[in-house]
């Protein structure tokens, strides 16, 4: 249950797990490998890593890469 008090920075992990959830299933849907979603994105197989744990960690231009590599929209990383 959301505590009246709760900030948004205190919610935003939860939008970085959703997102990233969402990058994963398309990683899979497209028959991606980690190789490519890294090439993707422009980072190291070790911030994957990195990302796996944390995700809110991931940068609005990371994810405008990925959007104009997967050839997708901002809407389909949003869906729950």
């Amino acid at each position: 249950m959301k505590r009246s008090n709760e900030t948004p920075r205190r919610q935003m992990p939860n939008l970085g797990r959703l997102i990233w959830g969402n990058i994963v299933r398309q990683q899979y849907l497209l028959g991606i490998t980690d190789t490519q979603l890294c090439e993707a994105l422009g980072i190291t197989s070790r911030t994957l890593q990195n990302y796996r744990r944390d995700p809110s960690a991931i940068t609005i231009r990371q994810l405008e890469r990925l959007l104009s590599n997967f050839g997708t929209d901002a809407e389909s990383l949003l869906k729950s």
